[in-house]
C-alpha cells in the first residue's frame, strides 16, 4: 500500500516537512506487522509558512543569514534566504520577512508597517551579485503569511523608489501617507536577475476579494479604514500609469507585496498549483499513492482555492483522503474524504496547538484503526 504523506504547514506549530515527518512517524508506531506499506512525502508549500523548509527539502539549499529592518521599522532582524548555485536562483520566504508571526500584537497597526526588509534583501543581493559572490538568474519568493499590506512600496523604497507630495517633497512609503502621494520623484534601481512570486491566493489586488478586505482584519486594519487602504493603493497605481486592463492582473497575494514589483519590476506571478505540480512534483502521472493524507492549521473554503489541498483534490479526484487540520471552518463533510479535527482531543484550540505531537498522535492511531487494520 502506498500512502502519500503531503501536508502544509500548521502556524504556530510546525513547517510542512516537520508536520509530514512527525506523521510518519506517528502511523509507523500503530501499524500492524502484518500490513505493508510504503510512505512517499511530498511536503507542500503554497508560499506561505515553510516555502523555504519545503524547498531545502528538494534543492538542497545553502542558506544564509542576513540582517534587515523589521516591519516596525525600529528594530532590525536577523533573516533566512536560500540559494541553489546549480540553478542560480535564490529562494525567499516573505512570512520570514514580513511575516504577521514576527510583528508583536502591540505593533500591528498596518498603516505604520513597512516591507523595508525585503527590499533590503532584494539590494543585497544585487550587491552580492555584482561581487561575484553569488550567481543569481532568478530570486523566487513564497508570498503568504505576511503582517504588511504597503503595496511592497516599503521594499521599493529601499531599491530606490521615491514618492512625493504636492510640493515635490519626499514621502515615506507608508500605507498612511498612500492618499497624499501626487507623484514619483524616482524610479526603483533596475534588477539583475528575474523575480517570481509564488502566490499562496488568487485573488484581485482591489475590491471586495482584494488583499486588504479579505485579509487585511486578521492583520490589524478596522474595517472602517479599508476604504483608506483601497484608496491609497487606487492613487499610486494611477500614479505609475496603470491601465484598467493592467489592474485586473495585479495580485492581492502578501498586502500587495507581489503587484508592487509588478507594476515597477514587471514581475512573473507563480500560481501555487503550477508551482506545486511542476517544482515539487505533486501529479497522478508521477504519483501513484492508495491513500493520501495531507492537511493543515483550518481547513475553509479557501484550501480548495488554489492552495496545496486544493491542488490534491484536482489531481488526485477517485483516491481516498484524510484531512487532518486543527479546526475545519464549514467544511466538515466532503464525499469520500475524512476530515479529522485536532481540536477535538482538547479542550480548546490553545491546548491543542501546545500538544500538537500528542495531538498528530491520536489523528494517527485513528487513521490506522479505519484504513490500515486487516
Amino acid at each position: 500500500m502506498i500512502i502519500l504523506i503531503a501536508p502544509n504547514g500548521f502556524k504556530e506549530c510546525a513547517s510542512p516537512v516537520q508536520t509530514a515527518d512527525l506523521l510518519v512517524e506517528k502511523l509507523r508506531k500503530f501499524l500492524p506487522e502484518n500490513i505493508e506499506v510504503e510512505f512517499l512525502k511530498i511536503p507542500l508549500s503554497d508560499g506561505g509558512d515553510g516555502f523555504l523548509d519545503v524547498l531545502s527539502q528538494v534543492y538542497s539549499l545553502r542558506i544564509l543569514e542576513l540582517s534587515v529592518t523589521a516591519p516596525w521599522l525600529t528594530q532590525r532582524i536577523s533573516v533566512e534566504i536560500g540559494y541553489s548555485r546549480q540553478l542560480k536562483t535564490v529562494f525567499l520566504e516573505s512570512a520570514r520577512i514580513v511575516g504577521l508571526k514576527l510583528i508583536p500584537p502591540e505593533k500591528r497597526n498596518p498603516a505604520r508597517l513597512s516591507s523595508v526588509g525585503f527590499g533590503e534583501i532584494i539590494s543585497k543581493l544585487v550587491e552580492l551579485k555584482s561581487q561575484g559572490k553569488l550567481e543569481i538568474e532568478d530570486v523566487v519568493v513564497g508570498v503568504g503569511g505576511t503582517g504588511t499590506n504597503d503595496l511592497g512600496l516599503g521594499a521599493l523604497e529601499s531599491l530606490g523608489l521615491e514618492l512625493s507630495d504636492e510640493n515635490g517633497k519626499r514621502v515615506d512609503a507608508l500605507p498612511m501617507n498612500f492618499p497624499n502621494v501626487v507623484g514619483i520623484n524616482k524610479l526603483p534601481v533596475p534588477l539583475p536577475f528575474g523575480l517570481k512570486f509564488v502566490t499562496d491566493v488568487e485573488n484581485p489586488l482591489l475590491g471586495e476579494f482584494g488583499a486588504t478586505r479579505v485579509y487585511g482584519k486578521q492583520k490589524g486594519i478596522k474595517e472602517r479604514d479599508f476604504n483608506l487602504f483601497e484608496k491609497g493603493f487606487e492613487r499610486i497605481i494611477e500614479i505609475a500609469g496603470i491601465s484598467e486592463s493592467e489592474r485586473k492582473s495585479l495580485s492581492g497575494a502578501g498586502g500587495g507585496l507581489a503587484a508592487g514589483f509588478q507594476i515597477f519590476y514587471d514581475s512573473e506571478i507563480l500560481p501555487a498549483r503550477e508551482f506545486i505540480k511542476e517544482t515539487l512534483g505533486l501529479r497522478a502521472e508521477k504519483v501513484h499513492p492508495d491513500l493520501i493524507i495531507t492537511g493543515e492549521g483550518r481547513f475553509d473554503e479557501q484550501s480548495l482555492m488554489g492552495k496545496g489541498v486544493g491542488v490534491i483534490f484536482e489531481e488526485f479526484p477517485t483516491v481516498r483522503k484524510v484531512i487532518v487540520c486543527g479546526v475545519a471552518s464549514a467544511l466538515r463533510r466532503i464525499s469520500g474524504v475524512k476530515i479529522i479535527e485536532l481540536t477535538n482531543y482538547f479542550s480548546s484550540v490553545a491546548e491543542s496547538i501546545e500538544r500538537f505531537e500528542e495531538g498528530i498522535e491520536k489523528a494517527a492511531r485513528e487513521i490506522v484503526k479505519i484504513y490500515l487494520k486487516k
